[in-house]
């Protein structure tokens, strides 16, 4: 939310935050939290579709894809 410029009431309001997803992300190494956001770490960084996947209240799993992700 910080490098948004936006509250981050606002940011929750808009994605769909799975905190039991989030924290098996957190758990491999994929993301850290922090206040105002989280970030993608070195070796979380080929699994950024994953992460920006688990976050987007309009991704359907099974869905029509064009690509796969890792």
């Amino acid at each position: 939310s910080d490098k948004l410029g936006i509250a981050e009431s606002e940011l929750n309001s808009i994605i769909d935050i799975n905190d039991n997803e989030l924290g098996a992300f957190e758990r491999d190494g994929i993301l850290l939290r922090k206040p105002g956001g989280i970030e993608i770490t070195e070796s979380g960084s080929l699994l950024i579709r994953n992460v920006a996947a688990s976050l987007d209240p309009g991704f359907a799993p099974g869905g029509k894809t064009y690509s796969k992700s890792v």
